[in-house]
């Protein structure tokens, strides 16, 4: 959605005024970090004719003035905004390359300028490698080592997008490509139909009654910045949205076999070869043939070419060799949820915090959804970045959660709050107050780089609480921007089965967190799991489907799924 790129080029723009010294470069930046977050927020698609084209209408929202409204219109018309490309040419640094580092933001990062010459993260890291930051007033030997790790991190996820992103470039694309009327089948591959966090380049396996007719409309997409290569069976593309997308033309004959190898991942594929190999077959993206004889065996149905190899079917989604063939050989793979599954969403935000709509809407947005109840979890606390209700203010919080709950009849509100777990591991909130709750959901903001052993002590005491009932993102992470906090995670997921709390797996795209890996780990401790968007508006409730991707992706079925009953609501 360009709401996405509006806000991250406001947040830009913001950042760039804020490296200025002067008091109209000053307010400039707080109107462009307020647009930047009213439209992250914002519930519907400033694409859409009948917000880009009424200026009036986009400055009734709030946050929004004249000159915002009108860098809206401009790159929703053109693609770009003026003075933005205008910021960034005479910028002496690469300020969204050096953003991407968590613990420096723009004053900092005009003083790396200023005093080391700092322009971009090659830079950065030399003179961090040199011991030159730590000297720095303002930052010292602990602030060196994280921009350290926080570099390492920027460059493993160098180049890639989330998978919300990835899909919201990928499906209008698609859609072009099926008006061409020679094209007979289509379907994404690799990481994006495996449907991992984040995709690189996206690969796409076409069949068509005429290959060149097919290739010459592919490269005609009107989102195509460069045409890196066009042939009758290959060709490639750079997209606008700075992403790469690989088209492959694929025999109909051999369309399921190709399907299954460029799917991948790499050591599923390499150990689904050596199995056929056991079996005298050759396995390829041209299909399953026999060794001796070079029969073809089978080649079109990918399904097929599992049942034949490993006597069932495997989704992309459990592609990572992480057990998925040994489970199919034993008739052991899992029955993985489906969005189906879920019957409501316990974490959510609204305009009590720093959410975008009411509470009332949001639990209409839930029963379109066809969810049976919803959960209210305004942030509390200290947390005043969001807007975090305080005591005072609890009162009216909670009646109004409770009025709203009578009034909507085909919906079950619930009264919750995203409580802070304090360095020690208390719940930073007045106890009485929290027992007004019908659940309480807790997690970790501030205090983040603790040694893991004193993470693990200060997460476990939190889950012995008896209000606790949830744990809400329980890494910290942030893709693409910061590594989650390390703990024992192990010890973690045992008491918070033992105590029958949810660990919640965030759907946010931005978040994903528990992440596959430990969504298996804590399947195989069979601890209860609970799927929440977070949502920060009625659009964002959308997001279910990316948690239910990474739960299948951690082999989560219904039994270890957490629902308001489980959690004795």
């Amino acid at each position: 959605m360009v709401n996405d790129d509006l806000a991250q080029i406001f947040s830009n723009m913001s950042a760039y005024m804020e490296m200025q010294s002067d008091q109209k470069a000053f307010f400039r930046s707080r109107a462009f970090r307020k647009a930047s977050e009213v439209i992250s927020k914002f519930p519907y698609d400033f694409a859409d004719p009948q917000w880009y084209t009424d200026i009036e209408k986009l400055k009734k929202i709030e946050g929004i003035g004249q000159s915002t409204a009108e860098h809206i219109q401009e790159y929703v018309k053109t693609g770009k905004i003026k003075d933005y490309e205008k910021m960034k040419k005479e910028s002496p640094v690469k300020l969204e390359e050096l953003l991407k580092i968590q613990g420096i933001g723009p004053k900092k990062i005009l003083k790396l300028y200023k005093e080391l010459n700092v322009t971009d993260i090659k830079s950065l890291e030399k003179i961090a490698n040199k011991g030159k930051i730590a000297t720095l007033e303002g930052f010292g030997e602990k602030s060196q080592n994280n921009i350290l790790e926080s570099i390492k991190f920027a460059i493993i996820n160098k180049d890639r997008v989330s998978i919300a992103t990835a899909e919201a470039i990928i499906t209008p694309l698609l859609l072009y490509m099926k008006q061409d009327k020679n094209l007979t089948k289509i379907e994404p591959a690799g990481s994006y139909r495996r449907k991992r966090e984040t995709v690189g380049d996206v690969d796409i396996l076409i069949s068509s009654k005429d290959p060149k007719s097919t290739m010459d409309h592919f490269v005609k997409y009107k989102e195509v910045e460069k045409v890196l290569g066009h042939g009758e069976t290959k060709s490639s593309i750079w997209l606008k949205s700075k992403i790469q997308v690989d088209v492959r033309l694929v025999d109909v004959k051999d369309f399921g076999s190709a399907l299954q190898y460029f799917t991948g991942n790499k050591e599923h594929n390499v150990k689904l070869r050596n199995i056929s190999i056991s079996k005298g077959y050759k396995l390829s993206e041209y299909g399953l043939v026999d060794r001796k004889t070079e029969k073809p065996i089978e080649s079109e149905d990918e399904k097929k070419v599992y049942e034949l190899l490993v006597g069932h079917y495997i989704v992309p989604e459990l592609r990572e060799n992480l057990g998925e063939i040994e489970a199919a050989q034993a008739n052991k793979l899992p029955n993985l949820i489906t969005l189906k599954d879920i019957k409501g969403d316990l974490q959510m935000h609204t305009t009590h915090s720093d959410g975008i709509n009411s509470i009332e809407e949001m639990a209409k947005k839930g029963i379109a959804l066809g969810y049976k109840y919803i959960g209210i979890t305004d942030h509390f606390g200290k947390l005043q970045i969001a807007n975090a209700i305080s005591e005072k203010e609890f009162s009216k919080y909670i009646n109004d959660i409770r009025k709203a709950d009578a009034k909507i009849k085909d919906i079950k509100i619930y009264a919750s709050g995203e409580i802070e777990i304090d360095k020690d591991g208390n719940l930073e909130f007045d106890k009485d107050a929290l027992r007004q709750l019908d659940y309480v959901i807790a997690s970790v903001h501030f205090s983040t780089k603790m040694a893991p052993v004193d993470m693990t002590k200060r997460i476990i005491k939190a889950l012995k609480d008896p209000l606790t009932k949830i744990l809400a993102h329980p890494t910290g992470r942030i893709i693409g921007q910061r590594p989650g906090f390390e703990f024992d995670y192990q010890e973690v997921f045992k008491v918070a089965r033992e105590e029958n709390v949810a660990l919640e797996i965030n759907a946010h795209p931005m978040r994903l967190d528990l992440n596959n890996e430990l969504v298996k780990m804590a399947v195989d401790l069979n601890c209860k799991i609970i799927i929440n968007t977070d949502s920060h508006s009625i659009h964002e409730m959308d997001y279910m489907r990316y948690g239910v991707d990474v739960a299948r992706r951690g082999w989560l079925t219904t039994k270890n799924l957490a629902t308001a009953e489980d959690l004795s609501l």
